[in-house]
């Protein structure tokens, strides 16, 4: 049985029940959200918010990227991580977090979302997550945002979902902000199944 929220409780369910190449957001490997990075010319100081067990990290350290920050609410999933990522400990940090209490020391030059602001469905908890991405990148950073497209169900892993587009994310970040690419991506999963994405990148200024 599945909890009906957005919760610890919800994730750490999943990652310990599911096959994780069966899970509608999984990449083996992540070229579209790299391919982003890269553009940045940005190499350090990345936030990887809802990082579950991503192979997206472990590229960019094997692309000389370093201060790296890998949060989700599941601590199964941060737990996994940790262990495929061992040998890079001293240039990745991970940890169990909700991004809406987030609390770092510093601040980032790239936020990285892949499927997570489409899982808050309630106007004050985007609301957070905006002052949270606002209060972390830094003047001259990338966010970096996918979510699933619009052309896709309104559920995942049991959940409501809500899609975005570049226009209503402009319009929660506001002046400072200026969107630099924003693309369908039609992925397909290693089970045969297939999922469109939207990415979307915005600079600050």
């Amino acid at each position: 049985m599945l909890f009906k929220k957005n919760s610890k409780s919800h994730w750490d369910k999943i990652y310990a029940t599911y096959n994780i190449e069966k899970l509608g957001w999984y990449e083996k490997e992540s070229h579209e959200s790299l391919k982003l990075i890269k553009k940045s010319n940005l190499k350090k100081n990345i936030l990887d918010v809802g990082c579950g067990k991503t192979t997206l990290i472990k590229a960019l350290l094997e692309n000389g990227y370093e201060n790296i920050i890998g949060i989700d609410l599941s601590e199964n999933a941060i737990l996994d991580l940790k262990s495929d990522l061992k040998d890079y400990c001293d240039k990745v940090s991970l940890f169990q977090c909700d991004v809406l209490k987030l609390n770092l020391e510093g601040k980032v030059d790239i936020w990285h979302d892949r499927a997570v602001l489409h899982f808050l469905n309630s106007k004050k908890e985007e609301e957070l997550y905006f002052t949270q991405l606002k209060r972390y990148l830094k003047k001259n950073g990338y966010f970096i945002l996918v979510t699933f497209s619009k052309a896709n169900k309104n559920k995942c892993t049991g959940l409501k979902i809500r899609t975005w587009d570049e226009e209503e994310v402009q319009e929660r970040l506001g002046e400072g902000f200026t969107l630099t690419e924003a693309y369908d991506y039609n992925y397909t999963m290693p089970s045969g199944d297939s999922r469109e994405f939207r990415y979307m990148m915005f600079r600050r200024g």
